[in-house]
């Protein structure tokens, strides 16, 4: 299960701490340990075997005589019996559970199996068939009715009106028993109706009791579905590295997705990351660097390459590695510790209604959970009599270039107009990997947030928001392409995604920590915004000088 190095490894320097695994670089032995096993292990393994590619993970660990040794896990699962033996086991064998809950399981298949039966009965279909008749029926004979006093209630308007004009001796009377009558043509329609019902009683209650069989399965199914879910969440235990064990519900017990929904999210537990750090607690490793790459094809609506690192994703795994590395040396979150630091805001132009910033890259637009400092705050300190949002759109965090504030609100509203209605003229400068073969184009991806690793976006059809760049070439190298982007929407990380899907221009934006390989920054630059002044409206374009 454990792996050795096969090149010398005894002159590299081991890390001290361990790298913060949701944003972070691989550590050099890590990154042999990857080379080693995708060229002795998976090299062999024929791609076409997997549908869409898997998310392996190395974790580097010092065994218990001192020496370096290296494990692999994969996220999810892979039918590949051949390759069982390369990996730690996940936290729960899908083997061992079946047969834990063999007789839960044997019972809600069966229940399945009896509820398909009736529910595909000749019997079944016939009485649903019936039952849809009925109503349908129920329905036209209401509207008989009603359509039957309607046509009564005109003629006696007509009689009223006529005795009205004739005005008799018995006006009175006469206009008595118009009433009279009415009164018992609605009883006679209710009576009809009550009998119709009677009718139909028989057949309902027979329908009824077949289907208050089937709802009575399902209910079944899902109690037994939850009951052997609850034990699962429980069976998920994770160790952290002072020994301490928490399950999936606890886990997850303060999170967005347990808040909203009940639960953890689906595959909680199963990624690579997890799984390796369990294996290596419980041979008594020590964790020193870890490196997760994608092997395989391309999924459909992720931006995901060959043998390319990711970062451990946030929405499943954050508050389950957070556990596990309690008590293990770690670095701080590097976003954290350098975010805002030393950081100026030059100002590109300033009127009593608008002003303008060049905002340097890792520096947020807006305060964020763990830190105030921002955009927002430097211009509401510098400009205390502003009103207002301030804020008419955003930068990424990573993002450096023209952002446009404005001092009052009509000013803000008039600003936000030009955004909504696509008026205003943005353009961007990036530096892509490698060599673009296109010189001009345009990439329509719809976007929409990957809820279970935000802040990530992907690619989605059905429920994406539309996302629309144009692109043009501006420069070209062996290695690199200096691009201008011409963004028509406004999506999160949408330069970013369009960049880097295979569906798009699949060449990520250089640093991109999110969709390709973390650099000393992301090289993304709002270069120019085109727009109408909102109080002059005067046609304005407001540059600022790319650093890169």
């Amino acid at each position: 299960m454990i792996h050795e190095f096969i090149q010398d490894v005894s002159k590299i320097e081991v890390p001290k701490t361990f790298a913060y695994v949701h944003y972070y670089t691989p550590d050099k032995l890590a990154q042999i340990a990857s080379e080693e096993f995708q060229e002795n292990y998976l090299k062999n393994t024929p791609l076409q075997d997997l549908e869409i590619g898997k998310m392996i993970g190395v974790l580097v660990v010092e065994k218990k005589d001192g020496k370096l040794g290296y494990l692999s896990g994969y996220s999810g699962s892979w039918n590949n019996p051949n390759l069982k033996n390369l990996f730690v086991p996940p936290i729960v064998e899908e083997e061992k559970w079946e047969e834990l809950y063999r007789k839960e399981i044997r019972k809600i298949n069966l229940l399945k199996k009896k509820e398909l039966e009736i529910s595909t009965s000749k019997r079944y279909l016939t009485l649903k068939e019936d039952q849809e008749k009925a109503l349908e029926n129920l329905t036209q004979f209401k509207q008989k009715i009603k359509e039957e006093l309607a046509k009564q209630k005109a003629e006696r308007d007509l009689i009223r009106k006529k005795y009205l004009l004739e005005n008799p001796l018995d006006l009175s009377q006469k206009l008595e028993d118009l009433n009279r009558l009415s009164s018992l043509l609605k009883v006679k329609a209710k009576h009809d109706l009550e009998r119709y019902l009677d009718n139909q009683q028989s057949q309902k209650k027979r329908w009824e009791a077949l289907e208050k069989e089937v709802k009575d399965l399902k209910q079944n199914q899902k109690e037994l579905s939850l009951y052997i879910r609850e034990n699962l969440y429980k069976a998920y235990s994770f160790l952290s590295y002072q020994g301490k064990r928490k399950n999936l519900k606890e886990l997850f017990e303060d999170s967005a997705h347990a808040k909203k929904f009940g639960t953890p999210p689906s595959g909680a537990g199963d990624c690579a990351a997890p799984r390796l750090f369990q294996f290596a607690y419980l041979s008594g490793f020590k964790p020193l660097a870890l490196a997760e790459f994608w092997w395989g094809p391309s999924p459909e609506s992720n931006v995901r390459k060959h043998k390319q690192f990711y970062n451990a994703c946030m929405g499943k795994c954050e508050p389950i590695l957070k556990h596990m590395m309690q008590g293990l040396p770690q670095e701080q979150n590097p976003l954290l510790a350098s975010l805002g630091l030393e950081k100026q805001l030059p100002i590109l132009f300033e009127d009593p209604w608008i002003v303008a910033v060049n905002k340097p890259h890792e520096f947020l637009s807006v305060p964020g959970k763990q830190t105030q400092d921002s955009v927002y705050e430097r211009i509401k300190n510098m400009f205390p009599a502003a009103t207002g949002p301030l804020i008419v759109h955003r930068l990424d965090m990573s993002t450096s270039g023209v952002l446009i504030l404005a001092k009052d609100k009509e000013s803000h509203k008039k600003l936000q107009k030009q955004f909504i209605e696509k008026t205003i003229q943005k353009k961007y400068i990036a530096l892509l990997e490698g060599c673009l073969n296109l010189d001009q184009g345009e990439i329509n991806l719809p976007l929409v947030v990957d809820y279970f690793d935000r802040p990530k976006q992907k690619v989605c059809e059905k429920t994406g928001r539309k996302a629309l760049t144009k692109f043009k070439v501006l420069e070209k190298s062996p290695l690199s392409t200096r691009i201008l982007f011409s963004p028509i929407t406004g999506r999160t990380h949408q330069l970013r995604v369009h960049a880097a899907h295979y569906k798009g221009l699949n060449h990520p934006i250089q640093g991109d920590d999110l969709y390709g390989t973390l650099k000393d920054r992301l090289y993304l630059h709002a270069y120019k915004l085109k727009f109408t002044h909102p109080y002059t409206q005067e046609v304005m374009e407001i540059t600022a000088p790319c650093p890169f």
